[in-house]
């Protein structure tokens, strides 16, 4: 194994790693559904009004949406960074390729 190569798989291991840890962090699970909101009777008294659970409600779904969108763009950005590492490494083979057949 050359060390271009284990480079690579160490890079690869690496960013693969680091992507996992970062989702257990989230508690998130790729296709993941919105948090059922249940309201008991009780919760309901304290609040008093109704508008305010809306407002809450919307919130909670708000920050839910917000939070779904960085996730789907950190993962568009780990799946880049990967193409373009395999990407390079394949060019680079190519390249060795040549220079040995030459």
């Amino acid at each position: 194994m050359t060390d271009i190569e284990l480079f690579f798989k160490i890079a690869e291991s690496e960013i693969r790693r680091k992507h996992i840890n970062y989702l257990k962090s989230e508690k998130c699970l790729p296709a993941c559904n919105p948090p059922e909101e249940i309201i008991t009777a009780q919760e309901l008294k304290k609040l008093g009004k109704v508008k305010f659970c809306g407002v809450l409600w919307f919130i909670k779904r708000y920050r839910y949406i917000r939070r779904l969108r960085f996730i789907k763009r950190y993962n568009k950005g780990i799946d880049t960074a990967l193409n373009v590492l395999q990407r390079e490494y394949k060019r680079f083979n190519k390249r060795l390729e040549k220079e040995n057949n030459s």
